[in-house]
């Protein structure tokens, strides 16, 4: 519901507010299959107008960490107003990789 909101709204508050919601509500599913998770978290990077919506989205990503989640902080590298909470999501999502091989 949440999404479709964010996908349908005209109204950029609303936009925002369904957007921020269910960006919540994924990451609070702490046990979701992390690719699920990153596939959400993609589909509402399409619809991020804002840096701040890209940040969140960033900052969710180690908790899915995998190479689904990598792939997509680095493609959020090129974007300058987001780059360096880009670069911080990569390597904290590299940590948990490698806490995952142990």
């Amino acid at each position: 519901q949440l999404l479709q909101v964010a996908r349908v709204s005209t109204n950029p508050v609303h936009q925002v507010l369904a957007l921020r919601g269910y960006l919540r509500m994924i990451g609070a599913e702490k046990n979701r299959m992390p690719q699920a998770a990153v596939h959400s978290l993609r589909e509402a990077l399409t619809l991020s107008r804002r840096p701040e919506e890209k940040k969140l989205i960033l900052s969710l990503l180690p908790a899915f960490a995998g190479n689904d989640a990598l792939e997509l902080a680095e493609s959020l590298c090129s974007d300058e107003q987001v780059k360096a909470e880009a670069m911080l999501a990569i390597e904290k999502i590299k940590e948990e990789l490698k806490k995952k091989q142990k």
